[in-house]
């Protein structure tokens, strides 16, 4: 598979609704050698193009709990030939997906242990690392899972630069009440000329009436103590009319 260019791309994913086991063992398959069945699924809450690290969370029952991993040199897509999924490929990871990851933990480098770890592949993926004393979970492979859509609309009430926070007033049924979420860091948005730019909260005006895409996250110094709603993804409806 040619490569597969990781960079965020925070609006072209949908967020999952539910979730499953965080972790679990690997169906029966063609691994590496050194693999021993560990797999990790979790919501995408960070990742570095750069040095190819990515933190999944999962939250269940007001805890939280954070998986850290970094992409092997030749990872793989798994594609079951779904069509979404193919243009999920293309688009690449980006915060608020639902992945499984396989991985070997506990490895110094990308060598995983052993003259060829991915023979199982006909590939060798291996590649040196700068750091060999770091221990790292070694993700070869990466499942994209169904998404689904948990998002709320509404119209601006007020907005904070400094928690990048949005209050949003929404009706449901008969009810009416405030949401507020707290936007991802580095969520960016696209120009009219096709450039992207960081989101600033502050510049979007109160009235407008805009859709939040967004995914549940525990704080506090054990995750325990307060949920909070990370947008990873603004949709504007529409803007507030000028005299």
């Amino acid at each position: 598979m040619g490569k597969f260019r990781f960079f965020v791309l925070l609006a072209t994913l949908l967020l999952p609704g539910s979730l499953i086991a965080q972790h679990g063992t690997a169906d029966n398959g063609y691994y590496p050698i050194v693999y021993q069945g560990d797999t990790w699924t979790g919501i995408v809450s960070s990742l570095d193009p750069t040095t190819k690290e990515i933190s999944l969370l999962y939250t269940h029952k007001q805890k939280t709990v954070i998986f850290s991993g970094v992409l092997a040199k030749g990872y793989r897509l798994q594609s079951k030939g779904n069509k979404d999924t193919q243009q999920i490929v293309a688009s690449g990871i980006a915060v608020g997906a639902r992945l499984r990851v396989y991985y070997i933990p506990n490895q110094t480098s990308d060598e995983g242990g052993g003259a060829s770890p991915f023979k199982a592949f006909n590939n060798n993926l291996l590649g040196e690392s700068r750091d060999s004393k770091r221990r790292v979970n070694l993700i070869f492979l990466i499942e994209f899972l169904p998404e689904e859509n948990d998002s709320r609309a509404g119209t601006v009430v007020s907005t904070n630069d400094s928690t990048r926070e949005i209050t949003l007033a929404v009706t449901q049924g008969a009810k009416r009440g405030n949401f507020i979420g707290v936007v991802v860091e580095g969520y960016r948005v696209k120009m009219k000329d096709g450039s992207f730019r960081d989101l600033v909260v502050s510049q979007i005006p109160a009235g407008t009436k805009i859709t939040a895409n967004y995914f549940d996250e525990m704080t506090g110094p054990e995750r325990t103590t307060a949920e909070v709603h990370r947008i990873y993804r603004v949709q504007f409806l529409a803007f507030p009319e000028t005299p």
